[in-house]
């Protein structure tokens, strides 16, 4: 669908719109694709367990005469178990074939017999009518089986004339019964080594319930913490085994 701008110009006008390089990219991609491709078939791909009810394509103006091209399609949890975490990979072709942009979307708590929306905009800012076609694809997906508890918000704080970190945040089990998390934490500095970790043990949270954590963590050796890490095991026993 062609835009007319103030300009005249259908993909761009003189209204004071910044465009970076990594705008100019988007089209510089176009004129260095000589030869014709393969256009695949705009498809949006479920599972046995994830039906796709429809999809499209849409624009999403960004700003002035910059625009995000998106995929927007709708799911149906067919299966009797709740999803923990669904990611999807949206790819976004030119008419040529030629990839434009690849977007990853998490999903996470998808309940047996629950539709939702979903929207994939594009990360590159991209001149309307270029995408001509998409593809989505489910690369991951876990169930209650295997992921009962979530972290669901996360802060650190750091205290810059001791380097400590004060870490909170909060976790939900989303199965229908009570179980136990331990929490795998994992400090870095400023040069992405890892200075240390830390065990965190969270007992009875109950069924589609949340519960807090909060702890302090100072690294040995004059080191400050700059990032850091979670993982969640959703139950104790699975991670502890007795040596024989």
């Amino acid at each position: 669908m062609a835009h007319e701008h103030e300009c005249g110009d259908q993909h761009s006008c003189g209204s004071g719109t910044p465009v970076t390089a990594r705008d100019k990219f988007i089209t510089d991609v176009i004129e260095e694709n000589d030869g014709p491709g393969v256009l695949p078939e705009p498809m949006v791909y479920g599972n046995d367990m994830v039906a796709i009810t429809k999809h499209k394509l849409e624009e999403m103006q960004v700003y002035n005469c910059m625009y995000k091209i998106c995929v927007d399609f709708a799911i149906r949890n067919v299966s009797d178990k709740t999803i923990s975490t669904l990611v999807f990979e949206a790819k976004f072709y030119n008419e040529k074939g030629k990839e434009m942009d690849t977007v990853l979307h998490k999903e996470i708590e998808f309940q047996p017999g629950v539709s939702r929306g979903i929207i994939i905009p594009s990360k590159n800012v991209i001149i309307p009518g270029v995408v001509k076609s998409y593809e989505v694809r489910i690369i991951k997906m876990t169930t209650t089986e295997t992921e009962k508890v979530q972290l669901r918000n996360q802060d650190m704080k750091i205290n810059p004339m001791t380097g400590e970190a004060e870490l909170r945040g909060m976790v939900k089990n989303i199965t229908e019964a009570k179980t136990d998390a331990v929490l795998l934490i994992t400090f870095g500095n400023f040069k992405k080594e890892v200075i240390g970790e830390k065990v965190i043990i969270i007992r009875d949270i109950d069924p589609q319930q949340m519960k807090k954590f909060q702890f302090k963590y100072k690294p040995y050796g004059g080191e400050m913490v700059d990032s850091f890490g979670v993982v969640i095991v959703s139950d104790i026993a699975e991670m502890t085994e007795e040596a024989k």
